[in-house]
């Protein structure tokens, strides 16, 4: 039976007409308990609760509110429920009912939180307090006067260190907090220009979250007060007709796969074609619903029947010795429990789409919180349609299938086209490659690339089955592509997709909240794959540099990389500029498919090919998932699905052509983009894209704000993609002098930077705890205790792990983790990965030190976050020294120019800014200590600045043989000389300063490199080193510190030995460490 319980911060019921007010407002949603803040009455009674719940049948408790500030009161129907006891704290007021038809007990914690600092941390306490000390299930709702991250609020900031210490509070109690629908925020200070926040918020725990059934939050009409009532709902029945799915499972029964194999190859054949195959798939889910229903069973029925039988055995067994017939009876059935249990937790962890945690360790119950949790986030109560309410399932099944007939429809389907596109075009051999006949083998491949747990698409089977029933399925397979190759397109069957609604954001409001995923079917989606893994290698041929996302070797990172480095130097250059974010409105949604034909023809695609494109999106018809409920179905008329493997590979191509127009304009002098040099005007760029997030660069001219404007309503007409003026944004750099102008003739609104450019800082100092914040909450949230409440200390470690490996490494991949912000998620993964033990929660067992070592050392091998932070940032140093053709570099490479080595960038601008590569150039030292330059031919390491030789570079080992070189840029090349019958040869090739004259030593040094000198000075040479030689030949055969110049050219090694072998800087140590050398070494004045 389903239940109500409203809190509501009511701001005062001491006036008669408000408590008549709120009376009918609360009669209205007929609550079973009600919880009422904020009453400022100082001493409540039965008359004041009858006059506010216009009910006689009502029982309550109250805390008094003092010098008519504070008070709350909950109050219940005795029809429904009976109070066990009563816990009251400073800002809490709680109750323990027992329900009358379940006979199941609970408590509901009503809360009115503080406002001062000080006491916002007692409070925190007593909740911690209450939840640790509860004996039942329960519930908390009320006025927090908190919010848990900076998406809560508008207006001024608040306080960060409040919003961890909620969040753990949160965490520590294993709390679940109920995702709030109807409204994002929950409070209004009602002003003018009003400032608003989610403060009124509601939890659970997990205790009541499996004992009372499915719960939902939804917030009120906010009226009466500044505050929106929160009603909690439980104990509802859904009733609603979600599609079939393959059950991985059921792979776990051994007569699964021969019983497959049967009902496939007993179907009647026919010509083999994509509809007979679609036809066969479907008659098989009848064959596999029907076994499922008669032999297979539901497993929480086997369970139980297996657990009853048990226990009958084991209550023969205490009234006397049972027979050997039995006791082997109960060991089968021990045997299949597990086995039926296994089934359980993989059907369950399918349904979860938790993928980083293995089955086997019996966390069922985990995963069906996971899947609890999802479904209550996902679940759509009420939602605006062009800002009219819809509620009831019928009717927002109507309203979407409505709503997303028109988003699909296309309007305009004949557009114009640049006359000279201008892009590059594919080779004869890459067509031929293309438009190749289907093979087995690549067939296979994209099945197995394909993740085998993701969600079905309309025909419920995952790619895992074909996986496992390859060989049963794959001549038919191979039939059906063969089919698809001749006709180059799709039946309805197999054409037929689920659009499924994900949320964008905690609390969904407008249809606009929601992205909607294509769910494909799995035939579509392994034709789709065959054909994205035949483009993927041309796609970077294809694309412009400024595109970042789906080509093979571009990274997100480097486009965030290149776009701070580009705002960083055009402040320091004090020219003013313009950073234009454009939003395309349901970007793949509106993708003329006319115009994408005409694309790919441009860059010279087979007619084949491209037949096939157009056949797979253009044949494609859409049902709407509205809460697992499929609705409509309508063939759509333009866009691209996304979900669809194909699909951002083709979108980059219709974004391609904004890159083409901007580039134009560029060359043609009409935009001016931002310099990576902007005193030299060298490494221009103008824009960057990372699928449809685009950004453009100029300067802060009319002008040119003009040409990009009209360059974008041109793109719009030629590709049907339209930009969204009103949620794109305008950042200005530098003294701009009228903003607001050039914001209003784009359209769009502006602010100054720091701003978020693809999830990562763009303008922000990258050293700032700031810039780590939202990391930290999400770090938190996926750390909740809840989670580690429901797993082992091995799953607790295995999720820590891989939340570490996920969350913070996105942004830690370009940025310095400041230490404070390590040590706050180290502190959570410490408090997540021992808060199951039991009784000692608050007790670390283990140094954490000693967690962190590598198992083999014996430790757990948790991540270090430092270590791993500064291992994300050297490695861009590789990439800068291994990635020399891109394009990213090139741009590093102009603004940090290092003519002594293409290896390394040159030295960093030490003024404050927000450039990124600053941080990771801080990494160097570390860097190149494990990293060695493998010289080749030595065309390209310098001689002494790169580290080719192992330990340090040569010019840091022998600095003043490095000052004297003719060369002090050289290449390896020009030092050593390679020939197949002598070997390698050395040359060092040295100079002498003239600053100021020559001393003695110099003079003498130069003199005995030369060939030909008088005799006689052979003994003052020879006397320097101790020894009297008379002869030329025998000084230099004798005299070990005779001449570096002569050792380099006749010392000879080994080709594979040349820089694998240490004793060439110890030979060479010992050359250069005598007094003659030294004596000689100090050339300058």
């Amino acid at each position: 039976m389903s239940r109500r319980l409203i809190a509501w911060n009511v701001r005062g019921i001491g006036n008669c007409d408000k408590r008549a007010r709120i009376k009918r407002l609360l009669q209205m949603k007929r609550p079973s308990i009600v919880g009422l803040t904020e009453t400022k009455w100082d001493l409540c009674d039965q008359r004041l609760v009858v006059s506010v719940s216009g009910c006689r049948n009502v029982d309550w408790v109250a805390k008094n509110s003092v010098n008519s500030s504070g008070g709350i009161l909950i109050y219940w129907s005795t029809n429904l429920y009976r109070k066990i006891d009563v816990w009251e704290g400073s800002f809490c007021l709680a109750t323990t009912l027992e329900d009358l038809t379940s006979n199941r007990q609970f408590s509901v914690l009503i809360v009115y939180g503080p406002h001062d600092r000080d006491s916002k941390m007692i409070f925190l306490n007593e909740v911690a307090e209450f939840c640790s000390s509860a004996s039942v299930p329960f519930c908390i709702a009320g006025d927090f006067n908190l919010v848990r991250s900076h998406d809560d609020y508008t207006g001024a900031a608040r306080s960060t260190e409040m919003m961890l210490a909620f969040n753990e509070t949160i965490s520590e109690a294993a709390l679940i907090e109920l995702p709030l629908s109807g409204a994002r925020f929950t409070f209004s200070n009602l002003h003018e220009s009003p400032t608003f926040s989610r403060i009124d918020r509601a939890f659970i725990c997990t205790d009541f979250d499996c004992l009372l059934g499915n719960c939902r939050l939804s917030a009120l009409e906010r009226v009466e007060s500044d505050h929106c009532p929160i009603m909690i709902e439980w104990g509802f029945e859904e009733r609603l007709h979600r599609y079939w799915k393959f059950e991985n499972m059921w792979f776990l029964d051994e007569s699964f796969i021969a019983n497959t194999s049967e009902w496939w190859n007993c179907q009647p054949r026919g010509v083999g074609d994509l509809f007979l195959f679609g036809q066969r798939l479907r008659m098989l889910k009848e064959k596999i619903r029907k076994w499922n229903k008669e032999e297979f069973r539901k497993v929480d029925v086997r369970i139980a029947e297996i657990l009853a039988e048990i226990k009958m055995l084991d209550g023969k067994e205490e009234d006397g010795p049972i027979s050997v017939e039995d006791r082997s009876r109960r060991d089968t059935l021990k045997y299949d429990l597990d086995k039926v249990l296994l089934m359980e937790e993989v059907a369950w962890r399918q349904k979860s789409r938790e993928n980083w945690l293995k089955v086997g360790d019996m966390n069922s119950r985990y995963f069906h919180g996971v899947v609890n949790h999802n479904r209550r986030r996902n679940f759509i109560s009420s939602l605006k349609f062009n800002g009219t309410p819809v509620e009831g399932q019928s009717a927002l099944k109507a309203a979407f299938v409505e709503h997303y007939s028109a988003v699909f429809k296309e309007e305009k389907k004949v557009r114009p086209f640049p006359a000279s596109y201008g892009g590059v075009t594919i080779s004869d051999c890459e067509r031929n490659s293309l438009v190749r006949q289907f093979s087995e083998e690549e067939i296979w491949m994209a099945v197995r690339k394909c993740r085998g747990d993701k969600a079905p698409g309309p025909d419920g089977f995952s790619l895992e089955f074909f996986k496992k029933c390859w060989d049963v399925i794959k001549s038919d397979m191979l039939k059906a592509f063969e089919d698809f190759f001749i006709k180059g397109e799709l039946p309805i069957c197999i054409a037929h997709s689920f659009l499924c609604l994900i949320p964008k954001k905690e609390s969904v409001i407008e249809v606009k909240d929601l992205r909607p995923i294509s769910l494909i079917g799995s035939v579509n989606k392994i034709i789709s794959k065959v054909l994205t893994e035949r483009l993927k290698p041309i796609m970077s041929k294809l694309i412009s540099g400024n595109q970042f996302s789906g080509i093979r070797g571009r990274q997100i990172h480097e486009a965030s990389l290149i776009a701070n480095e580009l705002v960083d130097s055009r402040r320091k250059s004090g020219k003013p500029g313009l950073i234009f974010k454009l939003d395309i409105e349901k970007a793949f949604d509106n993708v003329n498919w006319e115009c994408l034909v005409k694309i790919m023809a441009s860059f010279g695609f087979p007619p084949a090919f491209q037949r096939w494109i157009h056949g797979l999106v253009s044949s494609a018809h859409l049902s709407v998932l509205v809460n697992g409920e499929a609705a409509g179905f309508f063939k759509i008329g333009k866009g691209l699905r996304q979900g669809d493997p194909m699909s951002p590979f083709l979108f980059n191509l219709v974004m391609d052509v904004l890159s083409m127009m901007l580039e134009r304009l560029r060359v043609a002098g009409l935009i001016t983009g931002f310099c990576m040099d902007e005193g030299n005007r060298r490494g221009e760029v103008t824009h960057l894209l990372y699928a449809n997030d685009t950004i453009i660069f100029c300067d802060a001219d009319e002008d040119q704000v003009m040409n990009i404007l009209a360059t974008i309503i041109c793109f719009q007409t030629v590709t049907g993609l339209r930009i969204n003026v009103e949620k794109s944004k305008m950042h200005p750099i530098g003294s701009v002098d009228n903003p607001d102008r050039l914001a209003a003739m784009f359209g769009c609104g502006w602010s100054y930077l720091p701003t978020v450019y693809l999830g990562l800082p763009l303008g922000a100092s990258p050293n700032s705890v700031s810039v780590w914040n939202p990391v930290l909450t999400r770090f938190q949230s996926r750390l909740e205790g809840w989670r580690g409440k429901f797993l082992s200390l091995g799953g607790r470690l295995t999720l820590a792990s891989s939340v570490l490996s996920s969350q913070p490494l996105f942004l830690g991949s370009i940025c310095k983790a400041p230490k404070s912000v390590i040590g706050k998620m180290e502190k959570s993964l410490r408090r997540f990965i021992w808060s199951g033990v039991q009784d000692k929660g608050r007790y670390h067992l283990v140094n954490w030190q000693l967690c962190k070592a590598l198992k083999k050392e014996g430790g757990l091998g948790i991540l270090d976050m430092a270590s791993m932070n500064s291992a994300l940032l050297s490695k861009w140093l590789w990439k800068f020294a291994t990635e020399k053709e891109a394009w990213w570099r090139k741009m590093i490479s102009i603004k940090f120019p290092n003519p002594s080595s293409l290896w390394k960038a040159g030295q960093i601008d030490g003024r404050i800014g927000c450039s990124l590569w600053k941080s990771i150039a801080k990494e160097e030292s570390c860097f190149w200590k494990f990293a060695v330059v493998d010289p080749g031919g030595g065309a390209w390491v310098s001689f002494w600045q790169d580290r080719w030789n192992h330990g340090m570079t040569l010019g840091e080992s022998f600095p003043r043989v490095a000052a004297a070189s003719a060369l002090p840029q050289g290449w390896v090349s020009e030092f050593v000389s390679f020939s197949s019958e002598r070997g390698v040869s050395w040359n060092l090739p040295l100079i002498l300063s003239l600053r100021g004259g020559l001393k003695e030593r110099g003079v003498i040094y130069w003199i005995s490199c030369q060939t030909f000198l008088l005799v006689r000075f052979h003994v003052v040479l020879a006397g320097l080193c101790g020894r009297r030689v008379q002869e030329l030949a025998s000084l230099y055969a004798q005299c070990t510190n005779a001449c570096v110049a002569r050792s380099f050219r006749e010392w000879r090694i080994s080709r594979s030995s040349q820089y694998g072998d240490r004793r060439f800087l110890r030979k060479l140590m010992d050359l250069l460490g005598c007094s003659f050398i030294i004596a000689l070494l100090p050339m300058t004045i």
